[in-house]
């Protein structure tokens, strides 16, 4: 009887030692994992906030891009309307037809670049932006190829004639005169 009391004592300690330390490894277990949920807590936050000030700081950049492009556009678009306009004016006074001829190619150069600044500013940007995000799909535009090298020649035509350079071009028979190049 004795043995068996001593034996079920005994148990019973073994069993309350054992209930004892699964409760403190629990214990313990939870503290350990209270203290990584903090810890990811924490670094959540600090990403968070490095989250925050990149989108700021991309706010920023934008609208700095915004800006500057507007202000691009400005200072191209007011000094090329008094080209045009001074072109304009000088057309109609009498001229040689070298000088009508220089004044047309003023004229053509400036209402070119005006027509297509916003072209040459905000859709290049944007296509950078395309570019930058790898989302940049290419487009085909039909062009005259004969016309495209004849404005580029009557641009450098009196640059080169000054400094006694005779610019000549020969494009071949074959070479269409319509808008059928893909560029």
């Amino acid at each position: 009887m004795w043995f068996f009391a001593f034996t079920l004592i005994v148990m019973i300690f073994i069993a309350y030692r054992y209930f004892y330390a699964s409760i403190n490894g629990i214990k313990l277990r939870n503290q350990e994992l209270l203290q990584q949920a903090e810890d990811l807590n924490k670094q959540l936050d600090l990403l968070t906030e490095k989250e925050r000030k990149a989108r700021r700081e991309a706010d920023i950049a934008c609208n700095a891009k915004g800006k500057l492009l507007s202000l691009m556009s400005h200072k191209i678009r007011t000094p090329m309307n008094g080209v045009i306009g001074m072109a304009t004016l000088l057309t109609a006074t009498d001229l040689t037809s070298e000088q009508r001829e220089y004044a047309d190619t003023i004229l053509d150069c400036s209402n070119t670049l005006l027509t297509n600044v916003n072209e040459i500013l905000i859709n290049d940007m944007l296509d950078f932006s395309k570019i930058d995000s790898e989302s940049l799909e290419l487009s085909h535009k039909n062009f005259d190829l004969r016309n495209c090298i004849e404005e580029v020649l009557d641009m450098f035509a009196a640059k080169a004639a000054e400094a006694g350079i005779d610019l000549l071009y020969q494009i071949d028979n074959n070479v269409s005169h319509t808008n059928n190049r893909r560029l």
